[in-house]
């Protein structure tokens, strides 16, 4: 930090910095406004600041919508944001988990659809909670189905899947 030479004592903030900090926690409060109801259940915020996002989610008029936003960072910079950071990557954290478990059960179910024995013996070497015979009978319920009903069974057995590889 940059010092006075005359007295050592720190300099304050810039305006530019402090007007990057404020841009900051609304883009923050952007993201609280744009998380779903649930979601934003999930998080520490005082309620002040919960009933100001759920004013600025009611505000439709453009500019009405950012002075709401304004007033959103405005209560951001009175809280501790560092909470609800670590809430907000636990959220983000949690959502790349599920993602990627899905788009694991969707290689697996098509290595299995592919792969034939061979595949279903590494699923269950792979994970060892697998019923074989199950996985068999999906596969082959899928292989006899025509049209939009091979869709709805692959489906099933994507739900199979995904069923034994979540924890």
């Amino acid at each position: 930090m940059k010092t006075n030479d005359d007295d050592n004592a720190p300099l304050p903030p810039s305006k530019s910095a402090l007007k990057r900090a404020a841009e900051e926690l609304q883009d923050l409060g952007k993201q609280l406004v744009a998380m779903q109801e649930s979601r934003l259940a999930e998080l520490p915020l005082p309620d002040a600041l919960r009933s100001a996002i759920a004013e600025a989610k009611r505000i439709k008029a453009r500019e009405g919508l950012r002075r709401q936003m304004q007033y959103v960072g405005r209560l951001m910079r009175e809280l501790d944001i560092e909470p609800l950071r670590q809430a907000l990557s636990n959220i983000d954290a949690q959502r790349n988990n599920a993602t990627r478990r899905f788009h694991q059960a969707e290689q697996w179910r098509d290595r299995l659809l592919k792969g034939g024995e061979d595949a279903i013996t590494a699923f269950a070497t792979a994970y060892p909670t697998a019923d074989a015979q199950a996985l068999r009978q999906a596969i082959a319920a899928v292989a006899t189905a025509h049209g939009a009903a091979a869709g709805g069974v692959s489906k099933v057995l994507w739900k199979m899947v995904l069923a034994v590889i979540e924890p």
